[in-house]
């Protein structure tokens, strides 16, 4: 996905993301494909896990030790050389709207019930990347293309090729300004996109990010692809010449090497802070899945709101509110199976066949990957 970000020395440069590590390669870009060039994809589970909601006990927690977001991490040259947009950024989540700690676990939720293990606190990492969080801001330049800086007029374009049905508002309503949720769910569909355009390069990436000793291989593979687009020509570098020393010594030189590193860093680093936790109430609930309905034309209000009030109840048990930390995973899971399907690599694949974009056995369910490899089921955890 083709992004872009304003530095604060007031200096504009395109940027993306895409993260996996463990079980899949995943990647986003943007911008359109040169006339005749042509990609190979394939996605690897043609039937993705279900995210059924298990049978348990009210008051149910599910708490994932890789979740986040993380509470507080202050972001300077100890975490990363230049913090954020060179210089040094004091994060708390509770500063931010909790609909945005939310949708952080959400995404993941999503990405890595496709096979693109994709944590809480990646997902914060691009937003940080890419808006600083000043997205709503009045008279912040990342308002434009909102908190994940998703342009109008390249990657908004190909989603709306992609999952027309999906991506039905405009570019206004559901990216711009401080539209973070609804851009955290754009930014797992393009990820889908970008996964199965990753086959051009190789028969199945996912197996080239497991399989690399770094176990950060795919993110970093993913960050580049982001920042330069799928139709960047140090990709088939990359899969040709560093399956076994990292990857960012394939980059071209200078180019989208520091933005990777950054966005590795930041991750690392709210992963090892302690996780955010707040009092979730049945209001905020409902206020997220208001935030989100643009993106759902084609889900019916009433049933989803009920799914979740269903799910609310039989959480919390006895107590009037939910933990963030411990039970919004598990009423998200409620949210997920109320919702229509979210799309799989192969269908974002069957998708760009039908763009000429792949072609061959690219486009054949599966692609290049071995049949025992399967996306992870990222179910809550029962305590």
């Amino acid at each position: 996905m083709e992004l872009s970000k304003i530095l604060s020395i007031g200096l504009l440069v395109c940027v993306g993301l895409g993260v996996c590590v463990n079980t899949s390669c995943a990647s986003s870009s943007a911008g359109q494909p040169p006339p005749g060039d042509d990609m190979g994809t394939g996605d690897f589970d043609a039937a993705p896990p279900p995210l059924d909601f298990p049978d348990a006990a009210p008051g149910v927690t599910c708490h994932d030790p890789v979740d986040g977001p993380a509470a507080h991490l202050l972001i300077d040259d100890s975490v990363h050389m230049g913090g954020v947009w060179n210089q040094p950024m004091d994060f708390h989540m509770a500063d931010y709207p909790l609909s945005w700690a939310i949708a952080t676990v959400h995404a993941s939720m999503l990405l890595r019930s496709r096979c693109i293990n994709l944590s809480p606190d990646a997902v914060l990492s691009m937003a940080l990347k890419e808006s600083r969080l000043t997205c709503g801001q009045p008279g912040s330049l990342a308002n434009t293309d909102g908190c994940f800086q998703i342009e109008s007029t390249s990657a908004y374009v190909e989603l709306q090729r992609m999952f027309p049905n999906r991506f039905v508002p405009t570019h206004l309503d559901v990216i711009a300004n401080d539209h973070f949720e609804t851009s955290a769910v754009a930014m797992v569909h393009y990820m889908l996109f970008s996964t199965a355009m990753f086959r051009k390069y190789s028969t199945c990436p996912e197996k080239f990010c497991i399989d690399h000793p770094d176990p950060h291989t795919a993110q970093k593979i993913l960050l580049g692809a982001y920042n330069r687009g799928l139709w960047w020509n140090a990709l088939a570098y990359i899969f040709n010449n560093c399956a076994n020393h990292d990857v960012v010594d394939c980059f071209d030189p200078g180019v989208a090497i520091d933005y990777v590193h950054a966005i590795v860093d930041y991750t690392v680093g709210l992963e090892q802070a302690a996780v955010f936790d707040a009092r979730v109430s049945w209001d905020d609930v409902l206020a997220y899945w208001q935030r989100l309905r643009p993106l759902y034309p084609d889900a019916d209000d009433a049933s989803v709101t009920a799914a979740l009030r269903h799910g609310f109840d039989f959480i919390r048990g006895s107590d009037e509110t939910i933990s963030f930390r411990d039970q919004i995973r598990c009423l998200l899971r409620f949210l997920v199976d109320a919702l229509p399907t979210t799309a799989s690599v192969d269908d974002a694949a069957t998708a760009a066949c039908g763009q000429s974009y792949l072609m061959g056995a690219a486009c054949q369910p599966g692609g290049g990957c071995p049949p025992d490899l399967r996306c992870r089921d990222d179910g809550p955890v029962i305590q």
